[in-house]
């Protein structure tokens, strides 16, 4: 299966992101003004754990993206219920390589771990209970 492969990962990634995140994030990540920060920031270069979360429970509250206090109308929802392990791991494997110099190192399997350890989480996480920066 070429989704296990980092590059077979990256192109599903491209695909299922224009299908679930372009219409918040846009085509090339930089966000959306009051609807969603960038993708070129410390979040998606930063720590995946965090990112699986986001991805799964969905992220809500004010949110410090590249050192900038910022707001966003509504919270991002979580995908947790409408996507799998190999989905979120190629978005996120695609994100970090398309527009920060992180490596697309989410698999399937840490998201796998992410998503059972998170199980009992309820509702999208507040930015600054994730993020102390």
């Amino acid at each position: 299966n070429t989704a296990n492969t980092p590059k077979g990962r990256i192109r599903a990634g491209e695909t299922l992101f224009k299908m679930f995140c372009i219409g918040c994030h846009g085509p090339e990540g930089k966000g959306l003004p009051s609807i969603a920060p960038t993708l070129h920031s410390d979040w998606v270069s930063g720590d995946r754990e965090i990112l699986v979360k986001v991805l799964l429970k969905g992220l809500g509250g004010q949110i410090k993206v590249n050192g900038e206090l910022e707001n966003y109308e509504a919270a991002m929802p979580g995908f947790g219920p409408a996507l799998g392990d190999d989905e979120i791991a190629s978005i996120l494997s695609y994100v970090r390589s398309a527009w920060t110099d992180a490596p697309a190192d989410v698999t399937s399997a840490f998201v796998r771990k992410i998503r059972s350890a998170e199980k009992g989480k309820t509702g999208p996480y507040e930015a600054n209970a994730l993020w102390k920066n």
